[in-house]
């Protein structure tokens, strides 16, 4: 399992509510190449969630995958891996945060095409 059931997200709301900062690291323990690694989500790092600009409506940014939001965000803006892997990490998390089918694939396929801006 990547997230522990237990483990609950700790966060605020910054001005306008459009973001949010942790306020207690939330860890993350994927498999990548057959291994699992460690992530830890520093307290004090600021998420937009689910940041599909053009889809709001279908996925509202502070969801039941808030934690697959917070982990790509900080993938992505550590180059913890490559964007591929990242991405694939995300799936998983969504995967097993029971996002439905169609909408997991669809903020996939979404973080796959238009994901690039944002990765540092």
């Amino acid at each position: 399992m990547i997230f522990d059931e237990s483990d609950e997200i700790h966060c605020a709301f910054l001005k306008g509510g459009e973001k949010i900062r942790i306020l207690k690291p939330l860890i993350a323990r994927p498999i990548i190449n057959g291994e699992q690694v460690e992530i830890v989500v520093k307290k004090g790092f600021v998420s937009d969630g689910d940041s599909t600009k053009y889809a709001k409506f279908m996925f509202p940014k502070f969801n039941k995958a808030l934690k697959a939001a917070i982990l790509h965000d900080y993938m992505y803006g550590k180059a913890l891996f490559t964007r591929k892997i990242a991405d694939d990490i995300y799936l998983q998390a969504n995967t097993e945060l029971n996002v439905s089918f169609w909408r997991r694939y669809v903020k996939y396929f979404a973080v796959r095409l238009f994901g690039s801006g944002n990765y540092r």
